[in-house]
């Protein structure tokens, strides 16, 4: 397993990021332990969850507590708050009051006196940023967390905070999470629009380096696999309008191509497109069974040949 710092902290995190997203519901408590064993055993040490998944009884967070302490294993533990309430998804919590409840009950949850790198779920930008980064580092004083960083901002409203916490010798963001993989999401789907995915548009704020990216739905929900696996037939409907689209189908005999020729899975061959990108990327996978992880954890340590690496980040962010 290969490993990066997370740049201006002292967290040095494995290259692929363990999601804990059905963690003790869509997969049972044995089977979650049984994954994140395994996910230790082979080298990972970042463990991503979130107050809100398993809603309303924040089940990942329990699950991911239990395993700690029947363990005895203390990875990077990143957790996330400030998620509106699902019913309201137009109304932010980010009030001082409902980010430290969040906060204490994580802390509560997952049985640790300080959450290595927390996560505000949403933004709201009709917020100034000044009061966000002065709560969050009100939290960092009293030894509640150690990182900051923000899932679904964009990068305008991250380097108006990070610029805010410099001017007033403040802690700011230091990843942000987003959504991004080597698929393009078709025009026309529906997605949540409170979530941010990387854009081109985004993306020149994250070549300047200063702030790693946590990306998640990294695999695209598992798409080039399943369609490499079984063809259209293989794809849930959602998947099909979320995917199934001419430059996908361009991108997939990409991605096979070099999955042969390099003796690699697809699932390797769609993460590398991440890991290689030309600044800290660490991509987040959600796994059902130890298979998969497996698969998964594989692209840590591929070696793809550098000029088939370097078609792959070229078609991705053509």
């Amino acid at each position: 397993m290969k490993y990066k710092n997370i740049k201006g902290t002292q967290l040095n995190s494995s290259v692929i990021i363990m999601g804990g997203d059905g963690f003790g519901a869509a997969i049972n408590e044995k089977d979650s332990f049984k994954l994140l064993d395994k996910y230790m055993e082979l080298g990972g040490n970042h463990i991503d969850t979130a107050n809100i998944y398993g809603y309303p009884t924040q089940e990942s967070e329990k699950t991911i507590g239990k395993w700690l302490k029947s363990s005895g294993k203390r990875p990077i533990i990143a957790t996330k708050g400030g998620h509106p309430n699902p019913q309201t998804m137009d109304i932010s919590r980010l009030s001082e009051k409902e980010l430290r409840e969040d906060l204490d009950k994580s802390l509560e949850n997952l049985g640790i006196e300080c959450v290595d790198l927390y996560w505000l779920h949403r933004d709201d930008a009709k917020l100034p940023v000044s009061g966000i980064i002065e709560t969050l580092n009100k939290f960092i004083k009293e030894g509640k967390i150690r990182e900051i960083g923000c899932s679904n901002w964009t990068s305008d409203r991250i380097r108006t905070a990070n610029n805010y916490a410099v001017e007033h010798g403040l802690k700011g963001f230091a990843a942000s999470q987003i959504k991004w993989s080597f698929a393009q999401t078709a025009d026309k789907y529906e997605e949540d629009s409170t979530l941010v995915a990387m854009t081109k548009e985004q993306y020149p704020f994250y070549e300047e380096g200063n702030v790693a990216v946590m990306a998640y739905a990294s695999q695209a929900k598992g798409f080039f696999t399943k369609y490499a696996e079984g063809g259209e037939s293989n794809l849930s409907e959602k998947a099909k309008q979320r995917y199934m689209s001419p430059e996908n189908m361009k991108k997939f005999e990409l991605i096979r191509r070099i999955a042969k020729e390099n003796n690699v899975s697809v699932s390797t061959v769609v993460l590398e497109y991440l890991i290689n990108q030309p600044f800290d990327t660490f991509p987040i996978v959600g796994c059902k069974n130890t298979k998969q992880l497996e698969d998964s954890l594989a692209a840590a340590d591929s070696e793809i040949a550098s000029w088939d690496i370097r078609l792959l980040v070229e078609a991705g962010n053509a």
